[in-house]
């Protein structure tokens, strides 16, 4: 009998040790790509693959500053002349 209390006692210990905390955080984004909708850049001025939901690098490239979008380099000079604002969508609910 004490036994079976010991293991009841160790169970509750390991399921307070693997519950993890989790942390949510909502990005509004401004300007998008006019070739890769998927790219878009959020108010913080980052640079995100919506595909993936991960964050893409500012990268140095030779003397260039720019983003490796696809398997492709583009400059910010570059990347300028293509971005489109992103125009507010109604949600119906």
């Amino acid at each position: 009998m004490v036994s079976g209390l010991l293991a009841l006692h160790l169970t509750h210990k390991y399921t307070n040790i693997y519950q993890m905390p989790t942390i949510t955080k909502s990005i509004v984004f401004k300007w998008k790509l006019d070739f890769a909708d998927h790219y878009q850049w959020s108010t913080e001025n980052k640079l995100y693959n919506l595909k993936t939901m991960r964050e893409i690098k500012k990268t140095l490239n030779g003397y260039s500053i720019g983003f490796w979008i696809g398997k492709k380099f583009y400059t910010l000079d570059n990347l300028r002349k293509r971005l489109i604002k992103i125009e507010k969508i109604k949600c119906p609910f």
